[in-house]
């Protein structure tokens, strides 16, 4: 059985099962990308920009409550998790306007885990931002 890199420094116990362990790492780095905000620094260098620590992170800008700003937020989440978490492909990104009130923001995240035995998983996280905040509480639906 394989522990991710972070797992092992932050000392966590694998559950034991490959399939488990990976749902738990990827929706982890989920939620650390979703939670950091990009460099107000201007990098000219577009290949710097981002494929580096320079575009970690959402951007401010995208951060508001209009159908543009939701929809140009959606394709930023997924061009970013293309990047930084390339276990989970085919990846699509909204947001839930229904559950979307005052300061919160509710992300649906689907996609397609490749596991260890190179089985391709369906997987759906949930999410609720606080846009204050930028805490993120992400949670894998159990409705699919």
């Amino acid at each position: 059985m394989n522990v991710d890199l972070l797992s092992a420094f932050l000392k966590e116990t694998p559950s034991g099962d490959n399939l488990e362990d990976l749902k738990h790492s990827v929706r982890r780095n989920i939620r650390y990308l979703l939670e950091t905000r990009q460099s107000r620094v201007t990098v000219k260098s577009e290949i710097l920009s981002c494929h580096s620590l320079y575009g970690y992170g959402l951007s401010a800008r995208n951060l508001g409550h209009s159908d543009f700003q939701d929809s140009r937020l959606c394709r930023e989440i997924e061009k970013m998790l293309l990047y930084y978490e390339p276990r989970l492909q085919d990846v699509l990104v909204e947001v839930d306007r229904v559950r979307k009130r005052g300061n919160r923001l509710a992300i649906r995240i689907e996609g397609v885990l490749q596991s260890e035995q190179q089985q391709m998983v369906p997987v759906v996280f949930d999410s609720v931002m606080n846009l204050t905040s930028s805490h993120l509480n992400i949670e894998e639906s159990r409705f699919g």
